[in-house]
């Protein structure tokens, strides 16, 4: 058990956490990818975010462009690779130590030290984000277009 952190700082640290899940919401968007939610301190705020709708597809929609669905189905109590973790390092660099707190803002020591060994997460989560785009309509089919005719060879004739 770590020190007590007071309000002002679990207060900070949620809003690194509603920045954190900005990033994980514009990378869910952006791959096929299954994206295993692990932190409980950045899932906290989502959980939080989901309790206002309006503010929650406001941000959803400034975040990624569309509202990301929290599905609690896709889960897994073995710890396992996180891959997208690579994605993000790609992105946006190291993972921000939000990544690694607990809703208290307690730090999972076990998940930091692998991480910091080996730039990997081995973790096990709960929940998942679910993309659900609105295809566009593919184009009605156009008949096809009547070469024009050809430019006549005699033409008015002044006389």
């Amino acid at each position: 058990a770590g020190k007590t952190r007071d309000e002002d700082e679990i207060s900070a640290l949620q809003e690194d956490a509603e920045r954190e899940l900005a990033r994980y919401f514009a990378l869910a968007s952006s791959t096929p990818r299954r994206m295993e939610m692990f932190s409980p301190m950045v899932d906290g705020v989502w959980h939080d975010l989901l309790t206002e709708r309006e503010k929650y597809r406001r941000f959803c929609h400034r975040t990624c462009g569309h509202v990301v669905r929290h599905d609690t189905t896709s889960r897994s109590e073995v710890p396992r690779l996180i891959p997208w973790v690579a994605d993000y390092h790609r992105n946006y660099g190291s993972l921000h130590p939000v990544w690694f707190l607990d809703e208290d803002g307690q730090p999972a020591s076990h998940l930091v030290s692998l991480y910091l060994r080996t730039g990997n997460v081995v973790a096990s989560w709960d929940c998942t984000p679910v993309i659900e785009t609105v295809k566009p309509r593919p184009a009605p089919p156009q008949a096809p277009s009547e070469p024009a005719p050809p430019p006549s060879e005699g033409g008015a004739r002044g006389s």
